[in-house]
């Protein structure tokens, strides 16, 4: 698995976002350096700190740090590594605040095993350590998980998400962007976890929900999926203005002249339009103004909200939250959104999809 330590600056930002509260119990699994407990420790100087992780030399060094520090070798997927464990005796359920930037891959993707609340569950490395970790947790507990941007919205993570869910409620605080972890390529995000009261609501739904800036308005929508294949004739005089990805330019939508045909809907209310297939730019999040009815290519998604008023918020939220739209494209071939994770990116910057067309 990667190993990518959590650099100060990010750690210190992460413990900052934790609400105003004394936790006496702080935890971080994959402790590396052990930026993380130590930037909590600067905030809680009394709290008893647990640190774990698989690598031996790391082990010895934060071995140094103090008497408040609890400090054990373990291989946390391992169940029988856990047991063995002297830091982790009696912790199960115990701890106030939970700090994780687990390894965001192995070679390969590979799918993890896991036992979850009764429940055996297959999924990424990283939700794997999450969904592990969560089970030391207390009712009324805070997390802080560093996950891939991609664990957000892969399939293969949909289960665990779900399993956490019934039990928690989830927040993306923050986007990790690339370049953040020396030598890592890839992007994540800051997800704040809270294990819930008991008898507290969990998250409905699509429950990854992003910290919007700004207003926090609900903007409803509509989605629609253009159907002209652009391998059919075009030039029909009277049909209506015919819009393709590529007329999908610096925020705006350019009508060349091209015509469509037949029975596929149009959009005549002012829209957001971006491509379904493709590499997404925010220059491809474009504005339609609406001035005359136009059709859809398959390869166009229009984003069409209630209040007409709201084009521009809506296209601003998109663009702010643009790190992630990015991880819902996806595919073995040409990277693309379909409808359904379309909806669910929408959820995360409080938007609500009223009827798919």
């Amino acid at each position: 698995m990667d190993t990518h330590y959590t650099p100060t600056e990010l750690a210190a930002e992460l413990v900052r976002s934790v609400p105003g509260r004394n936790p006496r119990v702080i935890a971080d699994f994959t402790a590396g350096e052990g930026s993380l407990l130590d930037a909590a420790s600067a905030c809680w100087p009394r709290a008893q700190l647990i640190a774990t992780d698989i690598d031996s030399c790391a082990v010895r060094a934060l071995k140094t740090r103090g008497g408040r520090w609890t400090v054990g070798r373990c291989e946390f997927l391992s169940a029988r590594s856990r047991a063995a464990c002297k830091a982790l005796r009696g912790l199960a359920g115990k701890v106030d605040l939970l700090l994780l930037n687990p390894p965001f891959s192995v070679c390969g993707g590979t799918k993890i095993d896991v036992h979850y609340c009764d429940q055996l569950l297959s999924c990424s490395p990283a939700m794997a350590f999450a969904l592990t970790a969560l089970t030391y947790l207390r009712i009324g507990g805070e997390a802080r998980l560093i996950l891939p941007a991609g664990a957000l919205v892969s399939a293969r993570d949909r289960d665990a998400w779900r399993a956490i869910w019934a039990k928690h409620s989830a927040l993306v605080i923050r986007r990790v962007g690339r370049g953040s972890f020396p030598s890592c390529a890839s992007s994540g995000a800051v997800v704040a976890v809270r294990a819930l009261e008991l008898g507290g609501d969990p998250t409905p739904d699509s429950p990854i929900a992003l910290m919007v800036s700004g207003s926090n308005r609900i903007i409803d929508v509509r989605l629609t999926r253009g159907g002209f294949q652009m391998h059919r004739p075009t030039g029909q005089r009277d049909g209506p203005a015919l819009v393709h990805s590529t007329d999908l330019q610096d925020g705006r939508v350019i009508l060349n002249g091209r015509r469509g045909r037949g029975s596929t809907p149009t959009v005549r209310n002012p829209a957001i339009f971006l491509p379904r297939v493709g590499r997404i730019t925010p220059q491809k999040i474009t504005i339609f103004e609406g001035t005359v009815p136009v059709m859809l290519s398959d390869c166009v998604l229009a984003i069409v909200p209630e209040n007409q008023r709201h084009v521009t918020m809506l296209r601003g939220r998109i663009l702010d939250a643009f790190g992630y739209l990015e991880a819902f494209y996806a595919g073995t071939g040409a990277p693309h959104i379909t409808l359904g994770r379309l909806a669910d990116f929408l959820h995360m910057i409080a938007v609500r999809v009223e009827h798919n067309g």
